[in-house]
């Protein structure tokens, strides 16, 4: 009698461990999310990120003037942090971050950049030579860099040097180098994006106003025009497509938010097809440009881009430079962040309580900003 009764509470207790099993897996399937859900034509609901490979772009065009994708703006107050041993005053800020070191073109007194532990910005070295001589930097240009060993690639404009930022915050000069005649680029207005261990990809002026360009191989100067981001061919202009650039090669996908129209364009280098987000016109044409002379009459858009694994974040003002500094002047700092999946979705946007430049470490879920407008410059942000 003892057996058969041992027999059925193992029996019990097996089926209700099964059973507590088969439940576990069913529920937790139904919280897996690709990247984002639709709620209607203009909302859209982000869930949890899942790093997946991406659906094939196709080529379209998504007119969303007037409309609203983000749903409710989240508005988000910065937390101050006092850096020590660090004094700059902020100005064309540009920053990287890679596992949990934050490179920062600062131009301190002390170097070009620093090199700071996060999540608190610890303070750790200051290095880069300010200066016109060798090795020195005058006009560089901070971007990711792909190999595991190397934090940050370096280009300085005024020579083409390309320069790779080990983990111990030295710098190594590369063998692949922009190329320079009479002392003026080839390729003026480079901004780069991305350092592979063979290849660099960049933003320049080109015949066509602005293109993407790879440069790398064998000599180390093998230059190839990837994408051409001009939006009328009638408008040659490298100033009508300034912009920011970012490239994921991971999921083989290119964005380009462009500063003086409300408009962001996602490619898909598999494919070679191109989603275009538009908030703002039908058409590009000779009108399209606000005020030709004199740059800072216009509406500045986008001007600044963080991109990570499965997202890309891009700063946006709105406001011409006159009214952003009216603003600032009434001590009424703001900037929005608009938030994407690299298929061009909109995610959410983001309202900061101040103005500056910006990066996000999407590890931690965190926005790390410099403002313009305080003696301690530092806030962060979760996201």
């Amino acid at each position: 009698m003892a057996m058969k009764k041992n027999n059925l509470t193992f029996k019990m207790i097996l089926f209700a461990l099964i059973y507590g099993i088969m439940f576990i897996n069913c529920s937790g399937s139904g919280n897996k999310a690709t990247e984002s859900k639709v709620e209607n034509s203009d909302t859209i609901v982000a869930l949890d990120a899942v790093s997946v490979k991406l659906e094939p772009l196709k080529n379209e065009t998504l007119r969303l003037k007037g409309k609203d994708p983000f749903g409710q703006v989240i508005e988000l107050k910065g937390e101050q942090i006092i850096v020590d041993d660090l004094i700059f005053k902020p100005s064309e800020i540009e920053m990287v971050i890679k596992d949990n070191l934050m490179i920062m073109q600062s131009r301190s007194t002390d170097g070009m950049f620093a090199l700071l532990n996060l999540p608190d910005l610890n303070y750790i070295k200051s290095f880069g030579k300010i200066g016109n001589g060798p090795d020195e930097f005058m006009f560089p240009h901070l971007c990711k860099n792909t190999e595991p060993n190397v934090l940050a690639t370096i280009v300085e404009s005024t020579n083409g040097k390309i320069y790779n930022v080990l983990t111990d915050g030295s710098l190594k000069l590369n063998n692949i180098y922009i190329p320079k005649v009479k002392s003026q680029s080839n390729y003026a207005g480079e901004y780069p994006a991305l350092m592979t261990d063979t290849l660099l990809y960049f933003s320049a002026n080109s015949s066509t106003g602005k293109s993407v360009f790879t440069i790398g191989g064998a000599d180390g100067i093998q230059v190839n025009e990837i994408q051409n981001l001009a939006l009328d061919p009638r408008r040659k202009g490298w100033a009508n497509y300034i912009g920011d650039f970012a490239i994921n090669t991971e999921q083989s996908r290119m964005v380009y938010a462009y500063k003086y129209f409300k408009l962001v364009r996602f490619f898909d280098l598999d494919n070679h097809t191109v989603r275009t987000i538009n908030f703002e016109r039908e058409e590009f044409d000779e009108s399209s440009q606000y005020v030709i002379d004199g740059l800072d009459a216009n509406v500045t858009h986008y001007w600044g881009i963080s991109a990570n694994n499965n997202y890309v974040y891009l700063l946006y003002s709105g406001r011409t430079p006159m009214q952003v500094g009216s603003d600032n002047s009434k001590r009424n700092y703001y900037i929005h962040v608009e938030k994407y999946n690299w298929n061009g979705q909109p995610i959410a946007k983001y309202k900061l309580d101040r103005w500056g430049y910006f990066t996000v470490d999407e590890k931690n879920n965190t926005l790390y900003l410099v403002s313009t407008n305080d003696d301690s410059s530092f806030f962060k942000y979760k996201l």
